[in-house]
């Protein structure tokens, strides 16, 4: 059954962004949108509403939205204009594999979800935990073979590129975004591998933090070593630099 479409807070964000940008307030608002009551856009801002609301504001706005204009099941251009039928046989639980940023001796292992949204009308990911990726991250799929997470949240980004599932159901990449590295409140831009797999002799049910002869470590670790060592992905830097 197709989700109930909703407005998002990324949907309301874009709202409240277009009415900043062009110096108006909700009251204005009001008065723009035709055949929509006050009380009809305040419970859509409240996260109540219709895309049908949400048309009628972005003409009163004269912006698009990419996502409501490609036709459903068919994610927009910047996503990379896949159809849901083609990367159907990415929707499932993975875990989520990566080192820890404040040490990564230590692997921590997230149980996360690859499925449709029809309001968004493309892939997301999705994870049971409060960690990382605990909204839902965008999928983008270009046609060369990587797929690009985006996950943004309050203007913080991260961004993580994988390579397309093999055989034995892995996806291996890296992941740039912020650690802490343990000096106060000083965090900075890290970049990590990572592995996404659907082994299940390798699936946990809650978020967890392993260190060398726990859990599965080894073979964590092993997978890990695989983004270098296999050409998934590689840090680069100029001859001589520091």
């Amino acid at each position: 059954m197709a989700e109930k479409w909703k407005p998002s807070e990324e949907v309301r964000g874009r709202i409240s962004q277009a009415l900043n940008a062009r110096g108006l307030n909700r009251q204005r608002l009001y008065k723009m949108v035709p055949g929509v009551s006050q009380s009809t856009i305040e419970k859509f801002m409240a996260g109540t509403g219709s895309q049908k609301t949400y048309m009628a504001i972005l003409k009163a706005l004269k912006i698009d939205d990419p996502d409501l204009l490609a036709p459903a099941g068919l994610a927009s251009p910047e996503k990379g204009r896949y159809d849901r039928a083609r990367v159907s046989g990415y929707e499932g639980s993975y875990t989520w594999i990566r080192p820890a940023f404040d040490n990564p001796a230590e692997i921590c292992a997230f149980p996360v979800t690859m499925a449709w949204s029809d309001e968004k009308n493309c892939l997301v990911l999705r994870s049971g935990t409060e960690y990382d990726y605990s909204d839902e991250a965008i999928i983008h799929m270009p046609q060369h073979r990587s797929i690009h997470i985006t996950n943004i949240e309050q203007g913080q980004c991260s961004l993580t590129i994988i390579s397309y599932v093999n055989s034995k159901g892995h996806l291996f990449g890296l992941m740039l975004s912020l650690g802490w590295v343990g000096r106060g409140d000083n965090w900075s831009p890290m970049c990590v591998p990572v592995v996404f797999t659907q082994d299940p002799s390798l699936a946990i049910p809650t978020f967890g933090r392993f260190g060398p002869g726990q859990g599965h470590y080894e073979r964590y670790a092993e997978l890990l070593s695989r983004v270098k060592t296999d050409g998934y992905g590689e840090m680069l830097s100029a001859a001589g630099a520091a």
